[in-house]
């Protein structure tokens, strides 16, 4: 799948005119340190992937889902209260409170299976 999709994007970028403006912003714009920059993300991005599909192989899609939801809530209540973007009345406080022993028990009963203990 990924070689089609790859041929796909470049017919599309030729088409489009994409790779032409790629190819004069390289010769006219491109330093080392932003060569060095796309190379870096091109390797995080690349180690991120593995990490996914290892993480997806060992756990199921719905554990994933369960985790993300967590992490996205905790880190926008997070930097909600950090910088004062919001308050935090008692109606957010209560779907937190409500929220999180869910998760975790969600997260206790399915945490065996995935650390190989039955």
């Amino acid at each position: 799948m990924s070689p089609l999709a790859f041929i796909q994007t470049v017919i599309y970028a030729y088409v489009t005119g994409e790779l032409h403006r790629v190819r004069v912003f390289s010769r006219t714009e491109m330093t080392s340190s932003l060569v060095f920059a796309l190379v870096t993300n091109g390797v995080i991005a690349f180690f991120l992937n593995v990490v996914s599909f290892t993480a997806n192989k060992k756990t199921s899609a719905l554990t994933m889902t369960v985790a993300v939801r967590l992490s996205k809530e905790k880190l926008s209540v997070y930097i909600a209260l950090k910088f004062k973007m919001r308050k935090m009345d008692d109606y957010s406080l209560s779907k937190i409170l409500f929220k999180l022993p869910s998760y975790g028990t969600y997260g206790t009963r399915n945490a065996h299976p995935i650390l190989g203990k039955s």
